[in-house]
């Protein structure tokens, strides 16, 4: 796992790990909320830019979504130890590298589970970004059971 102070696990800024304060998920994908105050532009967050371009950021994300979907990459869950209580990790071999990040749910096989894969943004509130992601399953082929 990537343990640069500040990075996710692809080596960009952390803002999930700085500004996630909530996270709902369904079952067709989640709902996070995002705190931008002041402790976030404190670290040098730009709200400002961040607001003037969400629609271009949320396009930009779909494009990356929809590579990754596309790869159908392998992806997997590894556990500490056998109590419900262990440390789970998610695992996922990304055409970007591997990445890791801590998880505390269960998750397809592969990418190529998801026919789509999509977010939008919602900046209503200019302290609270809402990211509702929704998630569309690959048809099963012929035969083939879920």
């Amino acid at each position: 796992m990537a343990e640069r102070s500040g990075c996710d696990a692809l080596g960009s800024p952390d803002f999930e790990g700085r500004a996630n304060q909530s996270s709902r998920i369904h079952e067709d994908g989640s709902v996070d909320d995002y705190r931008l105050g002041k402790s976030l532009r404190k670290a040098g967050f730009d709200t400002e830019t961040f607001a003037a371009t969400l629609s271009e950021r949320e396009e930009r994300i779909n494009t990356q979504l929809a590579v990754w979907v596309a790869c159908g990459a392998r992806s997997w869950i590894a556990v500490e130890g056998p109590t419900i209580t262990d440390r789970r990790s998610w695992h996922c071999e990304l055409p970007d590298g591997d990445v890791e990040i801590l998880c505390g749910g269960t998750h397809v096989e592969a990418l190529s589970a998801f026919s789509s894969i999509r977010v939008s943004l919602d900046l209503s509130d200019p302290q609270l970004l809402v990211m509702t992601t929704q998630v569309v399953g690959s048809e099963p082929e012929v035969g083939e059971r879920r």
